[in-house]
């Protein structure tokens, strides 16, 4: 989770501030429909390419392109309140 960048004003509560952010994240993950999550979670997380993914599954890469995109507009409808909340202070 190292693209997690801290927030302004969450040096004194980082720690806190980051489990918190880690949990919701893992949560909203888990929420997504397994094809976007699996999508997501190889290419921002483990690094994986586009055409290295689309070999392996044998899924085109415009489908992997969509399927993420429809995973990032989920998670930033999951996490915009948190990120409401931990951005006010």
């Amino acid at each position: 989770m190292g693209r997690l960048a801290p927030f302004s004003g969450w040096r004194d509560r980082r720690p806190l501030t980051r489990s918190v952010l880690l949990e919701e994240l893992d949560a909203a993950l888990e929420d997504l429909p397994e094809e976007q999550r699996d999508v997501f979670v190889a290419h921002e997380i483990e690094g994986r390419r586009f055409r290295e993914l689309s070999e392996a599954t044998g899924v085109s890469v415009n489908t992997l392109l969509s399927r993420k995109r429809y995973a990032v507009l989920q998670l930033r409808r999951r996490l915009q309140a948190i990120y409401d909340e931990f951005g006010k202070n």
